[in-house]
């Protein structure tokens, strides 16, 4: 019969050797724990990115932000935080998006978080959320708020906006609320400095009269921007694409090719204004909400020839248009070889020009949907091309194959060669499998 002694070693052998296993181990998986938490995809929730320009009677867009956070919510309510970070006048934005959501849903519960929300307060107030809504504004101002530094630890804040999304509940963003949604976020800047095109038009600064960023404006003495995309860390909210915004009438189709280029990512997501695009992160569909077109843009198939991009390829959202961009993800787009034009039948008018009447300012504006339209709706081999002030974008139709019987467009981008109102013959790209 064993002494006190000897079951005293009999016991605790097995139990140093337990913790000891357990004190290397753990660790370890918290580490692994936290790290998965903030690199990995969320594997639940919503998330809408709105445009900008979000018009107040737009109800297809509020509707379904209410009804994804009802849906969250066991009591079948509404909790809505309005997230003011982004915008120069934060005050004004949360009367304004109060406003609206009240026109939809009396009984939802409103919260605000503004820049200067303590940290504690703002995750207090996330945990009873199960919908956020970002104003729009300045991008940067909400990266430099929640996530300061995507290399360090996440933030309080960002760690809830995850947490709800978890929940199932949904983030929805409008102009800066929406390009701040990718792991890839745009700083600013326009398409042609993007795909490192000389400019045309410039006045005695060397700046284009056309081509100043909207959103982020130059001042006179200030030197010309950089060539390349301007872009660097967003939320992360969504790792396989990038987002832009007021994606249609800025013409913004060159920046988000050059963005997703420099990243190495495949998929990118323009959305025009006053439109809408619910993506499910769960199930990786993608679905139109209003009106409003916008484009889901994939450049697996793309090569260059020197300056020039071709074989980029562009899908429209409408209203109720479903893509579910795991498919396209699992696609071999770079085994597709894209229909040689035969013909080409430029479009009437130019983007280019700098005193056009407002009646044609305003058609100017929606130049590049009605591009990538007609040549949906066209024959095959035909190549339409719209000459913008530096570049240029000739479309076709892909071959691409699409169980869902969607028409993809190919199209190309490179710089003019010539004045803005110059049309030549579309040019015929040579098929690869670069990518």
């Amino acid at each position: 019969m064993p002494t006190h002694a000897h079951i005293h070693v009999l016991i605790s052998r097995p139990l140093r050797t337990l913790l000891c296993t357990l004190c290397v181990l753990c660790p370890a998986l918290l580490s692994a724990g936290c790290a998965r938490r903030d690199t990995a995809h969320n594997a639940n929730g919503h998330l809408l990115v709105i445009g900008g320009g979000l018009e107040r009677d737009n109800a297809p867009v509020y509707q379904r932000i209410l009804e994804l956070a009802k849906a969250a919510s066991p009591e079948d309510k509404a909790r809505v935080v309005i997230a003011t970070a982004a915008s120069a006048d934060e005050a004004a934005s949360e009367k304004s998006a109060r406003a609206a959501f009240a026109l939809y849903d009396t009984k939802a519960v409103i919260a605000c978080i503004t820049r200067d929300t303590p940290s504690d307060e703002t995750v207090l107030i996330l945990s009873r959320a199960n919908a956020i809504f970002f104003t729009g504004g300045d991008q940067k101002r909400i990266t430099a708020r929640y996530r300061p530094d995507p290399a360090a630890a996440p933030s309080p804040e960002l760690l809830a906006f995850r947490e709800l999304l978890n929940r199932g509940g949904v983030i929805a963003g409008t102009s800066a609320g929406a390009a701040m949604m990718s792991e890839i976020m745009f700083l600013g800047g326009r398409s042609i400095d993007a795909l490192g095109y000389p400019r045309q038009s410039a006045n005695a600064a060397g700046r284009s009269n056309q081509t100043d960023d909207p959103d982020n404006p130059a001042s006179p003495d200030e030197a010309p921007p950089a060539k390349g995309p301007n872009i660097g860390p967003g939320m992360g909210f969504i790792r396989t694409l990038i987002t832009d915004s007021h994606f249609i009438e800025r013409n913004r189709v060159g920046r988000l090719v050059a963005a997703l280029e420099a990243s190495n990512l495949r998929l990118g997501l323009g959305v025009a204004e006053n439109a809408c695009v619910h993506i499910n992160l769960r199930t990786g569909e993608i679905v139109g909400i209003s009106a409003a077109a916008s484009q889901l843009i994939d450049i697996g198939a793309m090569h260059r020839e020197g300056p020039a991009r071709r074989n980029a390829l562009a899908f429209t959202l409408n209203k109720d248009t479903r893509v579910n961009i795991n498919d396209v993800l699992r696609s071999p787009a770079a085994s597709q070889p894209q229909r040689e034009p035969t013909q080409a039948q430029p479009i009437d008018i130019t983007a280019a020009v700098p005193d056009a009447p407002e009646s044609n300012r305003a058609e100017r504006r929606l130049l590049s949907l009605r591009l990538f339209e007609r040549a949906a709706s066209a024959s095959p081999r035909t190549a339409f091309k719209l000459v913008l002030d530096g570049w240029q974008i000739t479309a076709r139709q892909a071959d691409r194959a699409d169980t869902n019987k969607h028409t993809w467009i190919a199209f190309d981008l490179e710089p003019t060669a010539a004045t803005p109102s110059t049309v030549s013959d579309a040019p015929k790209p040579t098929p690869t499998n670069a990518r």
